[in-house]
């Protein structure tokens, strides 16, 4: 019976010690991959989320009904007449709001069209610009278009996507930053929401998150050529949505996504938008839950491993390396399930990390044991 208790012991200490040196080993990865330069001299970061495995996932796995609420017009073949003509076209068809992700560097010969139509459109909302301040507190506009200085128009908002390079991925945006005087600027995305449906967008600052994740599955926005706006069919489906005007193929405005294509800046507020006028936020589990869930299944799996090793050989590590493999597609099938289902997002990143690294820490944990048992044993013959 004692030697039995001491066996028992003797597995707890090495399940416990392995299941600190796995916790240890994750932080410590995830910590490195999110800020070590690997690919110098480009400075490339790693970014990769889970999310971005339910994003794909969701995405081939489900069709995806077109939004009523948000339509994208390409402008790329338009010249500045053509964008302020399809401004009037568009607004002729009365939208809840049109979004302008065009800025204008010069004055031209056209400057009074221009002027006009910023001005007198009340549901236009402008591009605007944002930069950080005093070590990145805080914000302040900076001038865009060549007017910004001396004219504001009715609504702008700022266009800064939520990345630090073009090589990252945008998940998020921030649906208003904060600038030195204690005043707010609005996403563009906020900006229409307040223009369109000013219910939503107060749900969305009730939420009192300064960051939200865009829901990219759950709706597909309808591109439109701007040279089809003469349609009466096009006309028509523009009515009552919100419009975003921008271009489509310029490689200087394309951001990663969690998506498999990178997509265009005008394209992402329209999703950042959609997320605001369908209510479809995205949960997300706090960290602490993500660690506690880590733990329990590394802890139940080295308990599998050690009961497995004493009492099994060969048989025992196929049976290791098969549940490890069942656990870690299970999680990523119970996230998957969850991001479909419930909009939560459950990062398991650092329970299939820990999962991985089990056995590597089982085993130094195993062979510390036996180098102090072999110490105490000498030391024990010696003072005989």
């Amino acid at each position: 019976m004692e030697e039995r208790k001491r066996n028992l012991l003797i597995s707890g200490i090495i399940i416990v010690g392995s299941v600190l040196i796995a916790l240890l080993l994750t932080k410590s990865i995830i910590k490195d991959l999110t800020s070590l330069d690997l690919f110098r001299p480009t400075e490339k970061k790693i970014d990769f989320k889970l999310s971005d495995i339910y994003n794909s996932v969701e995405e081939k796995r489900t069709v995806t009904p077109l939004s009523q609420n948000v339509v994208v017009i390409n402008v790329d073949n338009c010249d500045r007449n053509g964008v302020l003509d399809a401004i009037h076209t568009i607004d002729a068809c009365h939208p809840k709001a049109i979004g302008l992700d065009i800025y204008f560097a010069v004055p031209q010969e056209n400057n009074d069209y221009l002027l006009q139509t910023l001005l007198t459109t009340d549901n236009l909302v402008c591009a605007m610009r944002v930069d950080t301040i005093e070590g990145g507190a805080y914000y302040q506009r900076i001038p865009l278009s060549f007017f910004d200085d001396t004219l504001s128009p009715q609504h702008s908002g700022y266009v800064n996507l939520d990345v630090a390079h073009s090589w990252n991925v945008v998940r998020t945006f921030l649906p208003y930053v904060c600038t030195s005087e204690n005043d707010t600027l609005p996403s563009m995305a906020l900006e229409l929401a307040k223009v369109a449906d000013a219910e939503r967008a107060d749900q969305l600052l009730q939420r009192g998150n300064a960051v939200e994740t865009i829901d990219f599955t759950s709706h597909e926005i309808e591109i439109i050529e701007a040279e089809k706006l003469g349609n009466a069919d096009v006309q028509e489906r523009l009515s009552g949505k919100v419009v975003l005007i921008g271009v489509i193929d310029d490689i200087k405005d394309s951001y990663l996504t969690p998506l498999h294509d990178p997509k265009p800046g005008v394209l992402i507020h329209a999703y950042a938008l959609q997320t605001i006028l369908s209510a479809s936020y995205i949960k997300t589990s706090p960290a602490w839950l993500n660690w506690m869930i880590a733990i329990c299944i590394c802890l139940v799996f080295l308990i599998l491993l050690r009961t497995t090793k004493n009492h099994v050989s060969y048989v025992g590590f196929l049976v290791i390396r098969f549940s490890q493999f069942a656990i870690m597609y299970g999680l990523i099938w119970c996230g998957c399930q969850a991001y479909s289902g419930c909009h939560l997002y459950m990062d398991f990143a650092p329970s299939i990390l820990m999962l991985g690294l089990a056995s590597l820490a089982y085993d130094f944990a195993t062979a510390t044991y036996g180098i102090i048992n072999n110490i105490v044993q000498k030391y024990k013959r010696h003072t005989k």
